[in-house]
């Protein structure tokens, strides 16, 4: 699909002439540009050959030292923004997408005569070079901050449902003749954005209808196979594989739930203090009882750093039929919700809107210093990097934390050596406390927070006793079970750092001589100095020793020197360690 280079002499950020579209002379069709690292996408507003607005996408290359101006890649035309999002394989955001809209009353468009046949190469689609991050600058947009991510952000979906690699995004619209649900189907990749597969619409939605409950995302998964299964619908290649890699997951998931009695492993949401409040979490064992089914199940919020039982994982509460539900809803991470706390706390995991040193990251401080704005403090996961500090509207909660009072978060905190710090906030389920600076030092003034609902299942007082698991209804995890995240970690070597990927800490980057310095200790001095920092997840036992280290080197690299005089090299006792081949291309960390 490539083109001949443009006119000799055409600067970078210029309005270069299109081959694809014609019109009035020196006329240019209304456009909305995303930088990517190797060039850069043009959007446009134009009409087909019979008059009707269409919108068309077109990536040139960045120049070079032989090409004086940008050599169109590739181009293509669709009638509306969805599909057009299907054939760039990622989100147009919504503000850019209703400056295109409006753009057709700027005046006449110019007409699009050079469509080119067929879908846009894998290689447009896949290469990260050629796909936004999220700090790609993004022009003709009406926003005072328009990096990719940003916008991305503020589509704000109603309801996302992932089933890992799956993700659905959920948006209502509204239009003359009523309400409409606008879904995004896309596969999330490991250090990139998503890859959007399928983009559509439905109509018709009642007003009163609530377009983020389970049926929607289950209308909207019934929608893409039912595109697959009309004759007049013509599937890219990559929408075919997708539907054939992941049909097992989509056809579990329209179906019409279970009846009881529920099977082990069955998401929930139980209204254990009355109707008008429920908790989601997932039964891990089936009683049959004298009248009926009975459910051991556990809380989501039992998982999350700093609650009571999060290191007892057979730990329960019982529910009857009559309580439960079943829920396609994710597990509930306490970031939004009547229980989402407003200030995050040491150990909260965090996404960065648009900032290209890093994704994702975990909160060590929270600090409002003069009242001058929120701040955290927060260590990088997927950068070799020290803690940075950035504004609070930077960063999007990724996972929250249920620390029950000031007591307990600063313990925790002591035997990792994290102090607190004037002007920090520290904020539990029970308490909100801020650190002031005082002549004997930094002082916690505590105080109770009740604009948190606490709920049996995020605060269980004295008086509940937890339900174990009985030994003989465990299950041990089936061993030709794919691991939850996909595939097994894995690491490599770019640079002077190492690349951990793992399916319960993700993307792990850490410089190369911690790492090989941590991998000379023995495993059970590792996880000694992980567990001083308790809002990391405990090391399973399958948990491989490079994970370990990795995670030694990013969270507690100075402690690494306090340790005994390390080993020789080691040999992992269940393999040798994985070859670290050489430095790789750069990834796209995503948004």
């Amino acid at each position: 699909m490539s083109q001949p280079d443009t006119q000799p002499g055409a600067e970078d950020g210029a309005a270069d002439p299109s081959p694809s579209a014609g019109g009035t002379a020196g006329a240019e069709p209304p456009s909305v540009e995303v930088q990517v690292p190797a060039g850069r996408w043009r959007i446009s507003a134009v009409v087909d050959a019979s008059g009707e607005r269409i919108f068309a996408a077109e990536l040139t290359a960045n120049p070079t030292d032989t090409t004086l101006g940008r050599r169109l890649l590739w181009a293509k035309a669709r009638p509306d923004l969805l599909q057009l999002e299907e054939e760039l394989g990622w989100a147009i955001p919504h503000l850019a997408q209703n400056a295109l809209v409006l753009s057709d009353f700027a005046g006449d468009l110019p007409t699009w005569y050079n469509d080119h046949p067929g879908p846009l190469s894998d290689e447009a689609i896949r290469t990260p070079s050629y796909r936004p991050t999220r700090d790609s600058v993004v022009r003709g947009v009406p926003s005072p901050r328009n990096s990719y991510g940003r916008l991305v952000h503020a589509d704000n979906p109603v309801r996302r449902w992932q089933h890992h690699p799956i993700e659905v995004d959920l948006f209502a619209a509204e239009y003359e003749q009523g309400r409409a649900l606008v879904y995004r189907v896309s596969e999330t990749v490991t250090g990139q954005q998503p890859r959007l597969v399928f983009a559509g619409g439905l109509t018709g939605v009642p007003r009163h209808h609530d377009v983020a409950n389970d049926d929607t995302v289950r209308r909207s998964l019934a929608e893409v196979l039912t595109r697959a299964l009309d004759d007049d619908e013509d599937l890219t290649p990559r929408q075919q594989d997708f539907l054939v890699r992941h049909r097992n997951v989509i056809r579990q998931t329209i179906v019409d739930p279970p009846d009881h009695p529920l099977p082990r492993g069955t998401r929930i949401r139980v209204h254990a203090d009355g109707p008008a409040h429920a908790d989601t979490g997932t039964i891990l064992a089936v009683l049959d009882t004298d009248t009926g089914p009975s459910y051991l199940w556990r809380p989501d919020a039992a998982n999350l750093p700093g609650h009571p039982w999060r290191d007892h994982p057979t730990w329960t509460l019982p529910a009857a039929p009559h309580q439960v539900q079943t829920t396609l809803a994710a597990p509930d991470a306490q970031v939004d919700g009547p229980t989402a706390p407003p200030v995050l706390a040491t150990g909260a995991v965090v996404a960065a809107v648009d900032d290209p040193r890093f994704a994702t990251g975990t909160v060590l401080r929270a600090i409002d210093r003069d009242g001058t704005g929120m701040t955290y403090e927060i260590q990088p996961h997927d950068a070799a990097l020290p803690p940075l500090t950035l504004p609070y509207d930077d960063v999007v909660p990724v996972r929250g934390t249920a620390w029950p009072d000031t007591a307990a978060l600063l313990s925790a905190r002591a035997t990792a050596d994290l102090p607190p710090r004037p002007g920090e906030i520290l904020l539990t389920v029970r308490e909100i406390a801020i650190a002031v600076d005082s002549p004997d030092g930094t002082q916690i003034l505590t105080a109770p927070f009740t604009r948190r609902p606490a709920t049996t299942a995020l605060d269980p007082t004295s008086d509940i006793t937890p339900t174990p698991v009985p030994t003989g209804l465990l299950q041990p995890a089936d061993p030709d079970e794919p691991a939850p995240g996909g595939a097994p970690s894995a690491l490599r070597q770019v640079g002077d750092n190492v690349l951990v990927d793992d399916h319960v800490h993700g993307r792990i980057e850490v410089h190369a001589e911690t790492f090989h310095a941590a991998m000379r200790h023995p495993r059970d001095a590792l996880d000694a100095l992980l567990a001083r920092r308790p809002w990391l997840p405990a090391p399973g036992p399958d948990q491989p020793v490079f994970v370990t280290a990795a995670l030694v080197a990013q969270h507690a690299a100075a402690e690494l020197t306090s340790l005994d005089t390390p080993a020789p090299p080691r040999t992992n006792a269940a393999g040798p360690l994985p070859d670290l081949p050489g430095a790789g291309p750069v990834w796209d960390r995503g948004i």
